[in-house]
C-alpha cells in the first residue's frame, strides 16, 4: 500500500512539474516588401496558414509559439531581408536532442506576386490560397491544401494528404503515403506517389501519373494521360487525346469516352 501511494505521489509530482513547463505565447513581426520577391519559410513544426493579397505592401505575420518542456529561450523567430529575399525562421534551437517539445502555428499575409518557399517542414498542416506567383513546399508529417493559384506549384510530402484546386498554371506533386486530390488545373499536371489514392478532375491540359499501391480515379482530362498504374486500380473516364496506360500489378482498369488513341502495356 506504501508503494502504490508512493507511485501516485510521484506521478502526480511529474504532472505537475510537466505543466508547469507547458507555455505559450504570442509574437507579430512584420516586413515592407520593397524590391522582395521570394518568401523563405523555416519552421520545423507547426500549422502555417498563407493567404495572398492583391493591395498588400508588406509581410505580415502572426504566430503563436507553443513550448512543451523546453526553454523558449531557445526560439528563433525573425523576418529578415537579405538580397530581394525574405527569410522567416520559426524554429526552436537544437529540439532534436532536447527532452521536451516547441511548436510555432503561422497566420501569414502576404503580397500575392511573392514567390513562396517552405522547406524542411515537419508535423503540421499547411494551407495557401490567393497566390500568383511561384510555390515550392517540402513537407513530412502533415496535410496540404493549396487553392487558388496563379503561379507553377511544386510539392514534395509524405506522411500527409493533398488537396490542390484552382490552379492556372503547372502542378509537380512528389508524395508519399498519402492521398491526392487534384482539380480544376489548367496547366499540365506531373504526379508521382507511392501508397496513396489519387483522384484528378477537370485537368485542362496533359498529365503524367506515376502510381504505386493505391486507386487512381481520373475524370474530365482535356489533354492527353499517361499512366503508371502499379498495385492498384484505375477508374479514367474522359481524355481529349491520347491515353497510354502501363500496368505493373493486377489491379482493375475501367476506360470509358477516350477521344484519342488508347495504348495499354503490362508488365
Amino acid at each position: 500500500m506504501k508503494k502504490l501511494m508512493l507511485c501516485f505521489v510521484i506521478l502526480s509530482m511529474l504532472t505537475l512539474i510537466s505543466a508547469c513547463k507547458q507555455q505559450s505565447n504570442a509574437k507579430e513581426v512584420e516586413l515592407p516588401v520593397k524590391d522582395i520577391s521570394k518568401l523563405v519559410i523555416n519552421n520545423r513544426n507547426g500549422e502555417v496558414e498563407i493567404a495572398g493579397h492583391s493591395n498588400s505592401e508588406k509581410i505580415e505575420v502572426t504566430a503563436l509559439v507553443k513550448a512543451n518542456g523546453i526553454s523558449m529561450d531557445k526560439l528563433k523567430f525573425s523576418l529578415k531581408e537579405r538580397k530581394n529575399i525574405a527569410y522567416l525562421d520559426a524554429t526552436f534551437d537544437g529540439q532534436f536532442f532536447a527532452m521536451g517539445s516547441g511548436s510555432v502555428d503561422l497566420n501569414i499575409k502576404i503580397p500575392k506576386h511573392l514567390q513562396l518557399d517552405i522547406h524542411s517542414h515537419r508535423d503540421g498542416n499547411i494551407s495557401i490560397s490567393d497566390m500568383s506567383s511561384n510555390i515550392e513546399i517540402v513537407n513530412v508529417n502533415g496535410d496540404i491544401n493549396v487553392s487558388n493559384s496563379e503561379g507553377p506549384v511544386l510539392i514534395e510530402n509524405r506522411d500527409g494528404d493533398m488537396e490542390i484546386r484552382d490552379i492556372a498554371s503547372k502542378v509537380t506533386l512528389n508524395n508519399k503515403n498519402g492521398k491526392i486530390q487534384a482539380m480544376n488545373i489548367d496547366g499540365p499536371i506531373d504526379i508521382n506517389n507511392r501508397d496513396g489514392n489519387l483522384s484528378l478532375h477537370n485537368i485542362d491540359s496533359d498529365i503524367k501519373i506515376m502510381n504505386l499501391n493505391g486507386h487512381i480515379k481520373v475524370d474530365q482530362i482535356d489533354g492527353s494521360a499517361k499512366i503508371h498504374v502499379g498495385d492498384g486500380s484505375l477508374d479514367i473516364n474522359y481524355v481529349s487525346k491520347n491515353v497510354e496506360i502501363t500496368q505493373t500489378g493486377n489491379g482493375k482498369v475501367n476506360i470509358n469516352n477516350i477521344k484519342g488513341n488508347v495504348t495499354r502495356n503490362k508488365k
